[in-house]
């Protein structure tokens, strides 16, 4: 025969849908005891006396149990399977509902905050986690990749090879400026990439589809701490990183250093990422 402790231990999910810990025993001891009385459920399930009304008329308004108004009242649980599976649906029916209505609440909310984040700018620090955002942007292309890199080993070029294979397997054109002093650098990307050279690349950036990481390595004597990037996600951010680039590749020459920040400003040298 099982116990009502047994009976209380397979019954402990329904308090994953809103059920007590009371709730749960009482629950438990009803079915165990079959028909009875509060008293009765209150001296077996260790559920104080005061406190056993109020959960047995939790569990009445959830559909669990029956009441028999005479007197003294008696109570049973209804059949397990039925009880519980309606309770189960009423509960998710409730869920549904309120998630619909928050949803529908927050949406305005939402549209706020996708506004702010397609205008927003982030700052990066450290030299592993600006590699590792310049990775997750590069594997995440879905349209092109423009990349004007002083040192573009410093990259990583064991992993730019790697990212750069899969961006021509999905037919993502990749097109690099590069200091002429990595030609031989730049051989490594043949096939995977168009490169240009310039006599003095001046800003070490990423353009990703709508992306923008701009890169400032520190020295070495400084650490891997030293280095810092800023990332933007806006579309005059965007609009003046592309017209930099395009001015690169064109003529074969940088225009001033790049900023990336302020969408209001135009593109003009900064002492924070001068090499």
């Amino acid at each position: 025969m099982v116990t009502i402790s047994e009976l209380e231990e397979k019954l402990l999910p329904l308090r994953k849908i809103g059920l007590t810990q009371y709730q749960v025993k009482v629950y438990a001891g009803l079915i165990s005891l079959g028909p009875t009385t509060a008293y009765q459920v209150s001296y077996v399930t260790k559920v104080p006396y005061p406190k056993v009304y109020s959960v047995l008329e939790d569990l009445r308004r959830m559909g669990l149990i029956e009441v028999n108004p005479g007197r003294p009242r008696g109570f049973r649980a209804k059949p397990t399977p039925s009880a519980v599976t309606s309770l189960r649906d009423d509960f998710v029916k409730h869920v549904d509902t309120s998630l619909r209505k928050a949803l529908r609440e927050l949406r305005p909310h939402y549209a706020l905050v996708g506004r702010r984040e397609e205008r927003g700018v982030w700052n990066i620090v450290g030299r592993r986690n600006v590699l590792d955002k310049a990775k997750e942007l590069l594997r995440g292309s879905r349209r092109k990749v423009l990349i004007a890199f002083s040192g573009i080993s410093d990259l990583g070029t064991r992993n730019l090879i790697y990212i750069f294979k899969k961006l021509k397997e999905k037919q993502i054109p990749v097109r690099i400026v590069a200091s002429r002093r990595d030609i031989e650098e730049a051989k490594r990307y043949r096939g995977l990439a168009e490169i240009k050279f310039v006599d003095r690349v001046e800003s070490r950036y990423l353009i990703v589809d709508d992306n923008v990481l701009l890169i400032a390595i520190g020295k070495p004597e400084l650490g891997p701490d030293s280095w810092s990037a800023v990332w933007a996600k806006c579309r005059n951010c965007l609009k003046h990183s592309e017209e930099h680039f395009e001015h690169a590749w064109r003529y074969g020459r940088q225009m001033s250093q790049l900023t990336v920040g302020d969408p209001t400003r135009h593109l003009r040298p900064s002492r924070r990422f001068i090499d």
